[in-house]
Formats: C-alpha cells, sequence, structure tokens
C-alpha cells in the first residue's frame, strides 16, 4: 500500500490491518453474524472494513444504491463503510484509490495530510523550507526522549500540534500548562504556582519564606501582560519546557498523587518521580491511574481495541485482553471482548489504556468506560 508512513498488521487468520501511528484505517474482516448472505445465512469470509472522515460520508456511501458498499448494526455510529472483496471490481481503480486515501486521511494524525501532499504534490509545489514535511506519531519522531510515553501523541491530554508556548515563545507541540517553578525573589528557591484559567498579578506566597511570587515573572512579556492585566488566557507550556524541568504535571497513579512538590521532597527517588512529572498526561474518560510495576512507573502505551490486542499476539488478542485487562468483572471478560471493545480504542465504550514496564516488558491496563 503506498501510503505513507502505513505499517501492516495481521489478525486473527492472517487478516492484515493497515495503520497510521497505530492507528487502523482499513482491516479484513473475520466471519461475522452481523454480515452474512441473505439467502443462505452463510457469513461473508471477504468483508473489508474502511475508516471514513464522518457519518455523512459513511451514509453518502451506504446509501448510493449504484456502489457495493455497506454496513451493519455492528458498525452503528462508527464512521466506516464495509465492501466485499468480491465486489471490488465494481469500482474504478481511481475509486479504489481515493477510497484508500480518504480511510488514511480519516485516521492520520493533524500533521499527516501534509504527507500525502509531499508524497503526491500538486506540479510546482515544495515543502516549505525549514518546515517539517513528513507526520510524526510519537514523541521520539518528534526528536523527543520521552520513554514513559510511547503511545501516539494524540493519545496526550490536550495536546496540540502547534501552539506557542508561554515560558520559551516557541511554537510547537503543547498541553495545557499545570504546576510551574517560579524563583522566589526573598530566598532564590523555587515555589510552585498553578495558572488559572483567569489568570492575575496576584501574588502567591513563597512556601518556604512567605515572599510573594508571581506566575508572571517567568512568563514571555506579551503574555505577561495579559496575565497583569487579568485578562482570559489559553496558557500552553511546550513538550520540550515540559521535558527541561521549567514546568511539570501532576499524575494520579495507583500509589498516589505525583507532583513538584513531592518530587523536590523525595530527594531518595527523585529520578523516576523526576521523569513522571516531565511526562505528559494520557487522556482518558474517568481519569488517569498511572500503572507501576517494579515499584517504577511503566510506559503508557496507548488506548487499545481489539486490532491492537491481536497484534500484540497474532491470533490470541482475545486470550491476552483476558490476561492483562483490569477493572472488568472476570465472569464478564468475553461480553467486554466482544460488545465493549471496538475494533480501536477510539471507537470501545471500554477503555483499555495499556502499559508496559520498561524492565520486564509485562503489560497491564487500567480502563474505564465512556
Amino acid at each position: 500500500m503506498r501510503m505513507p508512513h502505513v505499517t501492516v498488521d495481521y489478525g486473527t487468520g492472517d487478516n492484515p490491518i493497515y495503520q497510521v501511528g497505530r492507528k487502523s484505517f482499513i482491516f479484513f474482516r473475520n466471519p461475522r453474524p452481523d454480515a452474512v448472505d441473505p439467502d443462505t445465512g452463510e457469513r461473508y469470509a471477504d468483508v473489508i472494513v474502511f475508516w471514513v472522515e464522518s457519518e455523512a460520508d459513511k451514509q453518502a456511501l451506504v446509501q448510493d444504491e449504484t456502489t457495493p458498499f455497506f454496513t451493519t448494526a455492528h458498525f452503528d455510529g462508527h464512521p466506516s463503510v464495509l465492501l466485499r472483496a468480491s465486489r471490488i471490481g465494481e469500482l474504478t481503480r481511481a475509486e479504489l484509490a481515493e477510497l484508500v486515501q480518504d480511510a488514511w486521511l480519516s485516521r492520520a494524525s493533524a500533521r499527516r495530510p501534509a504527507a500525502v501532499r509531499v508524497a503526491h504534490p500538486p506540479p510546482r509545489t515544495a515543502c516549505p523550507e525549514g518546515a517539517s514535511c513528513f507526520p510524526v506519531a510519537t514523541f521520539a519522531e518528534l526528536g523527543m526522549s520521552v520513554p514513559l510515553f510511547l503511545a501516539d501523541v494524540g493519545f496526550a491530554e490536550g495536546f496540540e500540534e502547534a501552539r506557542k508556548c508561554v515560558l520559551c515563545g516557541q511554537t510547537g507541540p503543547c498541553l495545557p500548562l499545570d504546576d510551574v517553578p517560579v524563583p522566589c525573589p526573598g530566598c532564590g528557591g523555587q515555589t510552585l504556582v498553578r495558572p488559572k484559567r483567569r489568570a492575575s498579578d496576584r501574588k502567591d506566597p513563597c512556601q518556604r519564606c512567605g515572599t510573594p511570587v508571581s506566575l508572571s515573572a517567568v512568563l514571555i512579556a506579551d503574555i505577561a501582560d495579559a496575565v497583569r492585566l487579568g485578562l482570559p488566557t489559553n496558557l500552553r507550556g511546550c513538550v520540550a519546557c515540559l521535558r527541561a524541568g521549567r514546568w511539570a504535571q501532576t499524575h494520579v497513579t495507583e500509589a498516589g498523587a505525583i507532583g513538584w512538590e513531592a518530587t523536590v521532597e523525595a530527594d531518595a527517588v527523585a529520578g523516576w518521580r523526576t521523569e513522571l512529572i516531565g511526562t505528559p498526561r494520557y487522556a482518558t474518560f474517568q481519569g488517569e491511574r498511572w500503572l507501576f510495576c517494579h515499584d517504577l512507573p511503566m510506559s503508557y502505551l496507548g488506548e487499545w481495541g481489539q486490532l491492537d490486542f491481536e497484534a500484540a499476539r497474532p491470533g490470541a488478542g482475545d486470550e491476552l485482553f483476558a490476561e492483562i485487562i483490569e477493572g472488568v468483572d472476570p465472569d464478564h471478560i468475553d461480553d467486554a471482548w466482544e460488545s465493549g471493545l471496538g475494533p480501536t480504542g477510539e471507537d470501545s465504550d471500554l477503555k483499555a489504556y495499556v502499559f508496559r514496564c520498561q524492565q520486564c516488558a509485562r503489560l497491564r491496563t487500567h480502563s474505564d468506560y465512556d
């Protein structure tokens, strides 16, 4: 498949699963009871699932009787259409190419459409000087080492691909600003300031000596002026500054809340605590719960669906799911796999947030329901 940054995994029955940034956009489905021959009742063995951009796009395809596309109740609300391989010949080569490209675009991250334009550029179009023409999926591909966050950047809470950082003034990958250590003009130490949506120049007392400390002291000039005026601000800190320790993210973990203050006070274990508060939070429905193994925080791999479990253990994704899922009644594991978990994490009512131990590679999950 000649699309940028495509990987192929294989699910049950060695069916291919085409992915971009660990997000599936085309996969070959196993025979299922919701897709059968209306005359014989025999399950279709050649159904292919293509993602589409929206429900409107889906309906436009499946309601057009001149096309071979269809859907089933199992895919109600899911942005995809079904096509039997035996009917691909009813599409022209151009129609099939457009279907594949649209599926890819619907699942690619915000930067990925640029890669399509690079791979298939219009005449006389070139990549702007100094710009990144190729998409990225992980922080590592952004050139940033974030060992505790190995998932696609889209799984980071509040991630924005190109915003101006209020601490360094550079435009780049940013997150909502959280805990900011500010130098105290009195004792020279650092004290924690938490930004508010409507910032003001109200000064918080230093936690050591009581001297008033203001967030505006560490902000770039135009943002600092807005803070002093009490204007509504949308404060964003870049991932580079987060990794450099210029600000921090508090995490809720199974060992309790871990934030900047606790890290400063816990010198003996400051290494992993410093790493954790310099790691983005992962987006969840009911709130994060960072998991541990060997008394250390595990690396976050992302929000998984059936296809991800199948990719991790080909032919036995359901077994892996049953082994590592936490927070699900053991008597309802099969139902959770069949009904709660969708093809991808984004399509699931049951959210499975998967972690891997840095030392032993053990997998664990934190789960909740949408």
